[in-house]
């Protein structure tokens, strides 16, 4: 029986946050940035995507600028809900050391972010290159539709992250408990993602 490569690629990127927070000494916030990288990784490909969708279909970056404008103004709001919900969960919590120790963290002998960085980076271009390019939505999808979609998973995820901000304004739940729902919340994001999108429609 032929596996679904979505649920592959789902279970690929729900395992590493796991194995950071029983075998790594992750914290919920070691967490969080992986989150983060893996958000700002999406990011950037967005880019990749607008660009090649200019050379095939025409057109120029000044006449579409507006487009990254908002998607970062979408992007440091949701960071800054995130920081806030952590700080609410983890009171005194220093953000500069923890993203030190996140970086300087050591397994085998190296630094954890040499490794974590250029590793979402690559699958993030893989991802270009077999469901972008491969599938030639770059010949197919407009510059307006490629962002329309990219502007309502940032409106999901900033409602997720505001509901999570909320709840937590009034209860603050156990560490395991944030840990399972943002990787149960992800995971099932990305397999449902296309019909998600469809019923927003």
């Amino acid at each position: 029986m032929r596996v679904n490569q979505k649920y592959v690629q789902s279970f690929g990127d729900a395992l590493i946050p796991l194995l950071g927070y029983f075998f790594w000494n992750w914290n919920l916030y070691f967490i969080v940035l992986f989150y983060l990288l893996d958000l700002i990784a999406s990011e950037v490909f967005m880019y990749f995507k607008s660009k090649k969708i200019l050379q095939v279909q025409g057109g120029k970056w000044q006449e579409n600028v507006v487009y990254p404008f908002l998607s970062l103004i979408f992007m440091a709001t949701a960071v800054l809900l995130v920081h806030l919900s952590v700080k609410l969960i983890e009171h005194g919590i220093s953000f500069s050391k923890e993203i030190v120790a996140f970086w300087s963290y050591k397994d085998l002998g190296i630094e954890q972010g040499y490794l974590l960085v250029p590793l979402l980076f690559m699958v993030g271009f893989q991802r270009f290159k077999l469901e972008f390019i491969a599938q030639k939505q770059h010949e197919k999808v407009s510059m307006s539709r490629l962002w329309n979609v990219h502007f309502k998973e940032n409106i999901i995820l900033l409602a997720l992250i505001g509901m999570v901000y909320g709840i937590t304004f009034f209860w603050v739940f156990p560490e395991i408990v944030y840990l399972i729902g943002l990787i149960l919340c992800t995971t099932a994001y990305r397999i449902f993602k296309n019909e998600l999108l469809q019923f927003l429609s």
